[in-house]
């Protein structure tokens, strides 16, 4: 398992400086060359990186899922500058408090206390593959991967 994580680390740096070499195409925005420009190799690579928090140790040493924003993520977040954060079943609850639990994680991401200026929107993700997993508890549902391949046809995939 070591390895596997070595490896990917290896990739994702090696990933982050040849992206830190690409040319900026001239029709992009003045804010957005300006922020890449002025990253460093580290938030470019952890911009490419979407951890989750399933479950938090809180104090007292009892594990709890992880359904509602705490300082120590939100200073993970922040310090780190990464591009997501992808949720699971352990995130989701009512929708209410799902949109309350990305608004925060939203927050965080957005503060700026070291006037860094590169203050960044998350990338939320949420493992809902349709079909038997399906996480969020309103709105519409969408078919699943096996229901649209059991039709046949390529348009609907």
């Amino acid at each position: 398992m070591k390895k596997v994580v070595k490896k990917f680390l290896v990739f994702a740096i090696v990933l982050g400086m040849s992206v830190s070499m690409l040319p900026i195409e001239a029709k992009a925005s003045n804010r957005v060359d300006d922020l890449f420009r002025d990253m460093t190799t580290r938030q470019k690579v952890t911009q490419l990186l979407m951890p989750d928090f399933r479950n938090w140790k809180v104090e007292g040493g009892t594990t709890e899922k992880f359904t509602a924003m705490n300082d120590e993520v939100e200073e993970i977040i922040d310090r780190y500058d990464f591009g997501g954060i992808i949720l699971f079943a352990e995130n989701v609850g009512q929708t209410e408090q799902t949109a309350r639990l990305v608004h925060s994680l939203q927050e965080a991401a957005l503060k700026d206390n070291e006037g860094e200026g590169h203050a960044i929107p998350l990338l939320i993700g949420i493992d809902q593959e349709g079909g038997i997993v399906y996480r969020l508890g309103t709105g519409t549902a969408l078919p699943g991967n096996m229901a649209i391949g059991a039709t046949g046809n390529i348009e609907y995939a």
